[in-house]
């Protein structure tokens, strides 16, 4: 229920809007001199849905592998892009 207290003598035009739900728009709410307070009842919002774009998650494996006792470069990988480590050139 929405009520309003003490608005001025015209005619209102209420928008409702809120996350996840339609816009409701009342148009042409007229208050009386002689009651300020007006009440507009119980507004019924319907749900809203929004179909998102579809995501594509990548991930690429580091080819350097640091263990305790040794240094392990996976080269596989970089001979088709022929990346650079140092001053040498895979692929």
């Amino acid at each position: 229920m929405i009520l309003f207290r003490n608005v001025s003598e015209v005619r209102y035009d209420l928008v409702i809007s809120y996350v996840g739900y339609e816009t409701k728009t009342m148009t042409g709410i007229s208050v009386l001199g002689s009651s300020p307070d007006h009440n507009v009842g119980v507004v019924k919002v319907d749900p809203t849905s929004v179909m998102l774009g579809g995501v594509q998650v990548t991930a690429e494996r580091t080819p350097e592998e640091l263990r305790p006792d040794k240094e392990v470069i996976n080269v596989s990988q970089d001979l088709a892009i022929g990346r650079w480590y140092g001053a040498r050139r895979f692929g």
